[in-house]
């Protein structure tokens, strides 16, 4: 029994032996080719990212119900916190909206993180985080290095500061109104339907009111600024071209103004308008409405002149 035995085991081992090594699992980053030079800065660094996360962020902020990765900001990592925090829009705001960002570089005074640590009534009474600790301040040594490292440029882990978003203009609205302003045009639309066309009196001087906001241009430094006016709601290669104005009042929140007659256009026609403006940043027109919107938007954008 004993030598059967042996023989079923030596000839166990000589199967897995000769059996084949399985390949190692495909890893979608080994060809990814990362730069040379990049270096994380020395966690001894007073505003470095990894010492503010490893003596603050890890043991203050990333406790078990609260920033662990179950709701943002996550900081159970470096990284993941420079990504939640850093230009990262806000979901909760103070009773005025005053903020827009998480953390912006070099400004605690507009970092909601730092109201967030330093308020004790940002949304509710006594809401001050931690959460764990809610209402009870930090140390002061823990606030002041948050403080200091979104002052020193709030610094990703390669010592990197983050430059501020820059998104397109936005058209957000018109409205056409008589040269004195004290009717408006743009309301009166066709069978009273919010989508239909507007309608102009014939022959009248009017005012056409544009409202455009960027994030980081002032209106009066928008470039280019003009409305095209076509018969087409898809081809405006020869549409009637008008420039808008900027008016230079704050109250009115700085609107494009375009003068105009609107013996321009025939009556009884249906005219598209689209606008056009470009920042000072990105180096591209924007228009609006554009050929790929819904068509609603291109009836919104119209008038018939009666």
């Amino acid at each position: 029994m004993r030598y059967y035995l042996s023989i079923l085991l030596i000839g166990l081992f000589t199967i897995i032996g000769c059996k084949e090594e399985l390949p190692e699992p495909y890893n979608p980053y080994d060809a990814v080719i990362y730069e040379v030079n990049f270096e994380p800065v020395n966690q001894e660094e007073p505003n470095s990212l990894t010492r503010t996360h490893d003596e603050v962020f890890q043991p203050k902020c990333n406790v078990l119900g609260c920033h662990d990765g179950s709701f943002e900001p996550d900081f159970r990592t470096p990284q993941s916190t420079y990504s939640t925090l850093v230009y990262h829009s806000i979901i909760k705001n103070n009773a005025q909206e005053e903020y827009e960002f998480r953390v912006i570089p070099g400004d605690t005074s507009n970092s909601v993180l730092w109201q967030r640590i330093t308020d004790c009534c940002f949304v509710n009474q006594n809401d001050r985080m931690p959460q764990d600790n809610i209402g009870i301040a930090m140390p002061q040594t823990a606030i002041d290095q948050i403080g200091s490292w979104i002052m020193s440029g709030a610094p990703d882990i390669f010592g990197n500061s983050m430059s501020a978003p820059n998104t397109f203009p936005n058209i957000n609205d018109f409205g056409v109104y008589d040269i004195e302003y004290d009717t408006s045009y743009s309301q009166n639309r066709i069978d009273d339907l919010w989508y239909m066309p507007f309608v102009m009196p014939d022959n009248m001087n009017l005012n056409m009111v544009i409202n455009v906001e960027d994030d980081l241009t002032p209106n009066l430094e928008l470039l280019y600024n003009k409305i095209k006016i076509s018969t087409d709601a898809d081809d405006f290669s020869n549409a009637i071209e008008l420039t808008a104005t900027c008016l230079d009042n704050e109250e009115f929140n700085y609107p494009f103004i375009i003068n105009f007659n609107s013996n321009l256009f025939e009556s009884n026609q249906q005219y598209f308008m689209r606008y056009y403006t470009s920042d000072t940043n990105i180096n591209e027109l924007i228009e609006f409405p554009e050929t790929e919107d819904e068509s609603y938007y291109k009836s919104i954008w119209s008038f018939i002149v009666q």
